[in-house]
């Protein structure tokens, strides 16, 4: 008697649910545990010294990627940064 095989689900047909939703699940799990180790506040390595959350800074620059995001300056931020060039000022 064989356990698993295309024979068994075409002889038992109210199997194939069951197997599709199960396949179904553990895709989305190992898809959710892959996209939450990618996150930086996930550490999985106890050599490291520095913790992956304590390498950000806010007075370091990082690179950051948005698709939808247009950087072109406005009409408010150009006038804005003319007055600062006027007046001799930096951030």
């Amino acid at each position: 008697m064989k356990i698993a095989g295309l024979n068994t689900f075409r002889t038992h047909k109210e199997v194939l649910p069951l197997v599709a939703i199960m396949s179904v699940a553990t895709i989305g799990c190992l898809g959710f545990c892959c996209y939450s180790m990618m996150k930086p506040d996930v550490m999985c390595s106890r050599k490291d010294s520095i913790p992956s959350w304590m390498r950000y800074r806010a007075d370091k620059k990082q690179k950051i990627y948005t698709s939808d995001k247009d950087w072109k300056l406005d009409e408010r931020t150009a006038e804005v940064e003319k007055l600062r060039k006027e007046i001799g000022s930096t951030r």
